[in-house]
């Protein structure tokens, strides 16, 4: 589990990583889940948390060319409420949806608009969130996809021969980085109890060896229809998912 560091103190630069590798036909592929800027209140308290129950108000991104239907509120908002119940079956967690029934639709718009602009909240309306869902939540959660970016990359595929490497082929792989940032405030002080990022890589990597290379420039001579030699990115659902069962973790069960 990643050091945690009270408000208001500055964390170390490096954090540790939670990384495995899996070997499947053809491909690795390689998930890393790192957290950064890790803040807590001397208050916060997993227990109270779980007890207490949450409302997810938002789960947005920070960038208007990465919402994509995979993407949206609803779904996002869902999975994360899934993560949460897994770890803790009792805990009560409400949608933005029940939210933006308490507030009302304007208000409701114009208060998760500021956070999906800023990652910040207009603390002076946590009271009147409070009252509006009359106990039935402690605490406001919020969620924003800070990056989402796919990179490719290829070069030569090498193995070790008689102690030494050899060239056998092209390696062509497909990264994709997804941060997450999350917020929880009580709705009793109105204050900040837990802050922090979640970053996840996803790496797959794709060898043609030589003589896959042959076929390739036969199905050019060919006419035929040409694959592109990379592999596909992990899908955002898969990414956000590693990300929130991570956040889950660390959030309801930090020992």
């Amino acid at each position: 589990m990643a050091p945690i560091r009270r408000l208001g103190v500055r964390p170390p630069d490096c954090w540790p990583a939670l990384a495995v590798a899996v070997l499947s036909t053809g491909c690795t592929l390689f998930r890393e889940v790192k957290p950064s800027h890790i803040e807590q209140a001397p208050s916060f308290s997993p227990t109270a948390v779980a007890g207490k129950g949450v409302v997810i108000g938002a789960v947005a991104c920070s960038r208007q060319e990465s919402r994509t239907p995979e993407a949206s509120s609803n779904a996002l908002g869902s999975k994360l409420r899934a993560s949460l119940r897994q770890k803790r079956p009792e805990m009560n967690v409400l949608m933005p949806e029940d939210l933006e029934q308490a507030l009302g639709a304007e208000a409701y718009r114009d208060w998760s608009q500021y956070f999906q602009d800023t990652g910040l909240i207009r603390t002076e309306s946590l009271p009147e969130i409070a009252s509006a869902l009359r106990g039935s939540a402690g605490y406001v959660l919020l969620a924003r996809i800070e990056e989402d970016q796919i990179t490719q990359r290829h070069g030569d595929h090498q193995v070790s021969k008689d102690g030494h490497f050899v060239t056998e082929g092209e390696e062509y792989v497909t990264s994709r980085t997804t941060e997450v940032l999350f917020r929880l405030y009580s709705l009793e002080t109105s204050t900040m109890e837990w802050k922090g990022h979640l970053e996840t890589t996803a790496e797959d990597t794709n060898v043609e060896e030589d003589e896959e290379l042959v076929l390739e420039i036969l199905d050019v001579v060919f006419d035929e229809d040409e694959e592109s030699p990379y592999p596909p990115p992990a899908s955002l659902d898969f990414q956000t998912q590693q990300i929130f069962e991570e956040f889950a973790e660390m959030l309801l069960d930090p020992d």
